[in-house]
């Protein structure tokens, strides 16, 4: 019978990583919403409640969960403590003059939490924006090339952590680039 817990695609002496200046460990696994505005013809916008659904670039909203600009009228939304039951719940509240298109998209990635004061320097050496100019400041998010990999870098407001949203089949390759880097 085949077995649909979410598993990590990382080695499990791979969780947690540690170097001077230098931290980065795997989050259990959390569910994730791909969260998309349907357009009827004419329509270019969603116009959906700023509250829950960021409408600028780069931008979040939320603590818990957390709601990330993707693209215009296109949104990842995660959470480390609700189910994917109240997530649904959660994105019912929201006010859209579109319909609104869910997707679970919990197993298609591993969020990896990146702390410590050489965080930026490591990220900086393969990442294609300038974060040591503020390209992703406290609280903000952006997509970009890392590694040779497509990846989100979601920037905590406290701008003590980072985390990285990974596709899965290249979290490993990602995971490794970061040791060698750090070490």
């Amino acid at each position: 019978m085949l077995d649909l817990q979410r598993c990590s695609p990382l080695r499990d002496d791979a969780r947690l990583f540690s170097a001077a200046g230098f931290r980065i460990r795997e989050l259990e696994p959390v569910t994730k919403l791909r969260v998309q505005g349907l357009h009827a013809r004419g329509q270019y916008s969603a116009a959906t409640d700023p509250k829950y659904l960021p409408e600028r670039p780069n931008t979040i909203c939320g603590v818990d969960p957390i709601a990330l600009w993707k693209a215009p009228d296109d949104w990842l939304v995660y959470s480390q403590n609700l189910t994917a039951r109240a997530m649904s719940d959660w994105v019912g509240a929201i006010r859209s003059e579109a319909p609104l298109v869910v997707t679970d998209v919990s197993s298609a990635s591993v969020l990896l939490e990146l702390s410590g004061s050489r965080t930026v320097d490591v990220l900086m050496r393969d990442c294609t924006l300038d974060l040591e100019g503020n390209a992703v400041p406290p609280g903000a998010c952006a997509q970009t090339l890392f590694a040779q990999t497509t990846v989100m870098i979601h920037r905590d407001v406290s701008a003590e952590t980072w985390r990285l949203l990974v596709e899965r089949s290249v979290a490993m390759h990602v995971w490794e680039w970061l040791v060698d880097t750090a070490s």
